[in-house]
């Protein structure tokens, strides 16, 4: 490939263009390799900072208020069981242990009817719902809804009695707890999923909670950083071998600038056409008509059109083709005479183009006849009368 006499041909006629383009494209590409290294990019990623930790319980108290168990105005705390003659208001306390003072909690509470059947909950009915604010104080947050178990266990019944015995009515409470950081974070579990719940069992004459809700969630924090990416290795590469071809090319191009672009196209048609070309001698005596054609391309498609082979003299760089007593040839060195006399003023002489014809001197308009004979030329006797036989023949 490198020496493609095609290859050859376009290096002489493009040659200087070709140069400045790889040597540009080398120094476009050397400068481009090392600004991606000297100038990394850059990235936002949110990165953890570390983790608060929130705990959250839920505690029942009431006021007595009649009935033989207990003495009227005593407050019980988290008992197992209420009577609800006794204590028909339910108070419910939740806290929150967030680690930030001055932090927002937000408590929602819903009470609300479901008719079950074999598991499944076909009816729903919210009686109460509730919204309390607390601030955070020595990392406790609290806050305290009242509920009236009197009215939900009459409303409770009647669902039951609309129901007609298909399935049974329970009362399911539902805690949302919703965290507001100093920093404007929100922490919530889900906005649709409780983050604590359990069943308010009632019976006729009392009720209790079925469990004792609480939970511990951990939240991460995170904070968004600007890290500094390493270079592109791959792209820093492809671009530092770009560099190096480009560079490479350019010094390819620059050794074989001194191509001739007759002799590379001549190549490339005595490659071209080899198939048709045939070594021998040729002698200057054939033919009694030599016809010079421009290029070797012409002397092959004679040699097509007229079936013939296409002889190559290397003695005397000629490509001929015989039809008949014509001759058609092409020589780089010159016409047919001057690819046969061997003198240096005639043989062996490249063709030149009229151009180059036109640089040359005129050898006979420069011709000075007083610069091409010296005084020693000239004779020192006057030469006898032309008419004198004798003094011419003493001379």
């Amino acid at each position: 490939m490198l020496n493609s006499p095609r290859l050859d041909l376009v290096i002489a006629r493009n040659g200087r263009v070709l140069l400045v383009t790889f040597v540009l494209l080398g120094l476009v590409a050397a400068v481009a390799a090392g600004w991606v290294v000297a100038t990394p990019s850059e990235r936002t990623v949110t990165e953890e900072i570390g983790e608060e930790e929130f705990t959250s319980d839920v505690h029942t108290s009431a006021v007595v208020v009649g009935g033989d168990l207990w003495n009227e105005s005593e407050t019980l705390e988290d008992n197992a069981v209420y009577m609800v003659n006794a204590t028909p208001e339910l108070t419910i306390e939740q806290t929150t242990s967030v680690p930030d003072d001055g932090s927002t909690v937000v408590y929602d509470t819903e009470v609300r009817y479901e008719a079950v059947h074999d598991d499944d909950v076909f009816y729903t009915e919210t009686a109460f719902q509730d919204r309390a604010t607390a601030t955070v104080e020595d990392g406790t947050a609290a806050a305290e809804t009242t509920v009236n178990v009197s009215e939900l266990a009459d409303r409770r019944d009647e669902l039951e009695e609309a129901i007609a015995g298909v399935g049974t009515v329970e009362v399911a409470l539902e805690f949302y707890v919703h965290v507001e950081s100093d920093d404007d974070a929100w922490y919530e579990r889900s906005p649709d999923e409780p983050t604590m719940a359990t069943e308010l069992v009632l019976t006729d004459d009392a009720y209790w909670l079925a469990a004792s809700p609480s939970t511990e969630e951990t939240h991460t924090e995170t904070a968004e950083i600007t890290v500094e990416e390493q270079p592109n290795t791959a792209l820093v590469g492809a671009i530092a071998m770009l560099a190096v071809f480009s560079i490479g090319a350019a010094g390819f191009v620059y050794s074989r600038s001194n191509v001739d672009a007759e002799e590379a196209r001549l190549a490339l048609h005595r490659q071209r056409y080899a198939e048709w070309i045939s070594k021998g001698t040729i002698p200057m005596w054939i033919g009694d008509h030599q016809l010079e054609l421009d290029s070797l391309e012409d002397v092959v498609d004679v040699a097509i059109d007229t079936n013939e082979r296409v002889v190559y003299d290397d003695n005397r760089e000629l490509y001929a083709v015989v039809n008949g007593d014509v001759v058609y040839y092409y020589s780089a060195e010159g016409s047919w005479e001057e690819t046969t006399w061997p003198y240096p003023e005639i043989g062996r002489q490249k063709r030149v183009s009229d151009t180059d014809r036109a640089d040359e001197p005129d050898p006979i308009a420069s011709f000075d006849a007083a610069d091409a004979f010296d005084e020693t030329d000239v004779p020192d006797e006057e030469l006898p009368d032309p008419d004198d036989d004798d003094a011419w023949e003493q001379l």
